[in-house]
């Protein structure tokens, strides 16, 4: 509930409900739209004046937001996800292809939207954000060059130009000074106007959040964990969590007031919190509450399998009845950390969970990354192998569960090995990338060439097909586990025909696979809160649960096995009950 109280009044007034939220809804029936309610909002801003609040909405699933604005405003159709408050009270949006590749910039305001900029080459990306001084700023991006844009009064205006090879990552403004991180190759910078500020720990930066001309605080990656660094002039300094949190990013979505700016602070066996830090006192605003019974109750170990960073979570009581292995390895990202609904529940039931960093991500920055892209894709499903099995020998049960481009590695790696699993679930998985990625027309497939290869390209294709997990399943050597495969028909990302051919080509190849298919009405991201979230997670956890579990309690073992050239995991529990 999004609340203003007015200088002098002590009387909130409510000027956004996200459980009843008015939207123009599509008729289901195919008759004209119509207002009504929806739970749940996607991206949320407010005027600079505070006297408006506008908000995205996405109700069928699909990626095709309304923009909205209360007090009300005409609405907006067919927006991207992100809004941002521009020039003379215009709200600044973006709009997709048929692709769903955002493409063009737009303005509106009531009764009148306009065409500000469009990007022709199909392998960029649009992605808006609004600067710490209240511009309007967007990245032009591919995955291996990006330039800066802003939006002013008088139109679009360049930044930080496009340079082959160069990409910016994040940028921010306030008082005249532009801050950037930019991505050569392995290497990843920060710059204050056109003067680079070396980070020192710094495996790779991904966000900068400006506090004044000479102060900001930037986020990256530092031991394959999220890593916060305070710049003050020409002083760098890291910013240390609360304990017994180990990992920190910078939100740059959460709005604060100089010099407050918003950090997440995560752990394996503590739940995400948003904490505001003053940069102005070099210290924590607020400390996070204290930990539930149950996170308490957890423990954790660090360590890594043959180099692939490994993060643990032990279950309350000294015995385990398996772990579950998660695994993601795409676009450089990283595998999220905290604590979270699904994994908790896992964890009540007796399963320690283990969080992976495989090749492909960016738990050890760019070079990590390209160690598992393209013609070295095949990596990634290989380190799910050696977690798999190292892990196997510790717990005696591994359920995998992988999700999204996550498909690759988990689904590759179930293929090749498929007796290291008891049960996987995979929900809206890339199982088919050597004909998806033949088919331009079909979303983000051009600006996925760079990441997984152009299977148009004579050498892309072979190494496309060897990590093809459709591939493996139609050459499989035994039978797949029970494996739970979960597309969604209103994915705007990865086509829910995928997981039916993957699971015709298991059975056809090892008749006694249990693969089962679930697709439901949603879109690639599932519900996002309240009931219908909960039931979606649930699912997968009962699957996992049921078909997974090594039977009898397996002692907890001390230290994190490590496979060869790894190091032994570090007891990384603190605080009450860790």
């Amino acid at each position: 509930v999004w609340e203003r109280r007015r200088v002098g009044d002590d009387v909130a007034e409510i000027t956004l409900d996200e459980n009843a939220a008015p939207a123009t809804l599509a008729s289901e029936y195919g008759g004209a739209p119509y207002r009504g309610f929806v739970r749940g909002v996607s991206h949320v801003v407010v005027a600079p004046d505070g006297e408006a609040v506008a908000y995205t909405v996405d109700a069928t699933g699909d990626e095709v937001y309304s923009l909205e604005v209360l007090p009300t405003r005409p609405s907006v159709l067919a927006v991207d996800a992100v809004v941002a408050w521009g020039p003379d009270d215009a709200l600044i949006f973006l709009r997709s292809d048929a692709t769903g590749r955002p493409h063009e910039i737009w303005s509106a305001r009531p009764g009148e939207e306009t065409l500000l900029h469009s990007e022709q080459d199909a392998r960029f990306r649009l992605e808006l954000s609004t600067a710490a001084d209240g511009t309007p700023l967007v990245l032009s991006r591919s995955r291996d060059s990006a330039e800066a844009l802003r939006v002013t009064i008088d139109g679009v205006e360049v930044v930080a130009p496009r340079r082959p090879g160069v990409a910016v990552v994040a940028c921010d403004q306030t008082g005249g000074v532009d801050w950037r991180v930019e991505a050569n190759g392995d290497e990843t910078s920060l710059v204050r106007g056109e003067s680079r500020i070396a980070v020192p720990g710094a495996a790779a930066l991904e966000a900068v959040a400006a506090v004044g001309p000479a102060t900001a605080i930037v986020g990256g990656v530092a031991d394959a964990r999220g890593a916060a660094w305070l710049v003050d002039g020409d002083v760098v300094s890291e910013i240390a969590p609360p304990e017994p949190y180990d990992d920190v990013c910078v939100r740059d979505d959460v709005a604060l007031a100089p010099p407050l700016v918003a950090l997440e602070v995560a752990a394996p066996h503590r739940f995400a919190r948003v904490l505001p830090y003053d940069a102005t006192k070099k210290d924590w605003a607020e400390a996070p509450p204290p930990p539930t019974a149950f996170e308490a109750s957890l423990r954790t170990e660090r360590g890594d399998v043959a180099g692939v960073p490994l993060s643990l979570a032990l279950p309350p009581g000294e015995t385990t009845r398996g772990v579950a292995l998660y695994a993601y390895g795409a676009y450089g990202a990283r595998l999220p950390r905290a604590l979270d609904g699904e994994r908790a529940a896992l964890l009540k039931w007796g399963h320690a969970v283990a969080l992976t960093g495989i090749r492909g991500g960016g738990e050890l920055g760019p070079a990590w990354h390209a160690a598992g892209r393209a013609s070295r894709k095949a990596a990634s499903a290989a380190d799910v192998e050696s977690c798999a099995e190292l892990l196997k020998e510790r717990f005696g049960a591994v359920v995998a569960r992988g999700r999204s481009a996550g498909g690759l590695s988990v689904g590759g790696a179930l293929c090749r090995r498929p007796e290291l699993f008891s049960a996987v679930a995979l929900d809206v998985p890339f199982l088919d990338p050597l004909f998806t990625l033949q088919d331009a027309a079909l979303p983000l497939t051009v600006n996925e060439w760079e990441e997984f290869g152009n299977p148009h390209e004579g050498g892309a294709r072979e190494a496309i097909a060897e990590f093809s997990p459709l591939r493996r399943a139609s050459a499989l050597g035994r039978a797949l586990p029970p494996t739970l495969l979960r597309p969604a028909l209103r994915d705007a990302r990865t086509g829910w025909w995928e997981s039916f051919k993957f699971a015709a080509a298991a059975r056809f190849s090892a008749p006694a696979s249990n693969v089962v298919v679930h697709a439901d009405d949603r879109g690639h991201f599932g519900p996002a809160a309240g009931r219908a979230h909960a039931d979606d997670v649930a699912l997968p956890v009962a699957w996992l649960l049921e078909r997974g579990d090594a039977g009898e309690g397996v002692p907890i073992a001390d230290g994190a096995a490590a496979g060869e050239g790894g190091a032994a995991g570090e007891d990384g529990a603190a605080g009450e009950g860790g």
